[in-house]
């Protein structure tokens, strides 16, 4: 099971690797546009594993539409696991700490119900 998991997620990697170099293109917007959208996306933080399959179609994801978010490797760093499991309550990856104006914190979990909100919360600024 172990190996299945690890070829897998080599996989993935790679195939994110390909899709980011030949065949997703960015989108296009002004400098303005990116610095808008850059500003509003401090607010947010990635927690994700290299290998793992989801984490790689989000990024790809991000990179297509540019949108530039503190991203942290929980498979490198212990302490970004036990910044998950204290704030957020469980590990699972991908993972988006959303930090909220008044200071309170919004865990979400999983590649489609992440780039929905990230979706929703930045790419209506562009």
């Amino acid at each position: 099971m172990l190996l299945m998991r690890k070829s897998a997620g080599a996989c993935s990697l790679f195939v994110e690797k390909i899709c980011v170099k030949f065949l997703f293109k960015p989108v296009n917007r002004t400098l303005p546009e990116q610095k808008k959208m850059d500003e509003k996306a401090r607010q947010f933080v990635l927690y994700e594993l290299k290998h793992c399959p989801d984490c790689s179609k989000l990024r790809r994801k991000l990179h297509q539409n540019q949108i530039n978010i503190d991203t942290r490797n929980a498979q490198k760093y212990q302490c970004y696991r036990n910044e998950m499991l204290k704030g957020g309550g469980k590990i699972q990856f991908p993972c988006l700490m959303v930090q909220n104006p008044d200071n309170t914190q919004k865990w979400i979990y999983g590649g489609e119900a992440i780039y929905n909100c990230l979706q929703q919360q930045l790419l209506e600024v562009a």
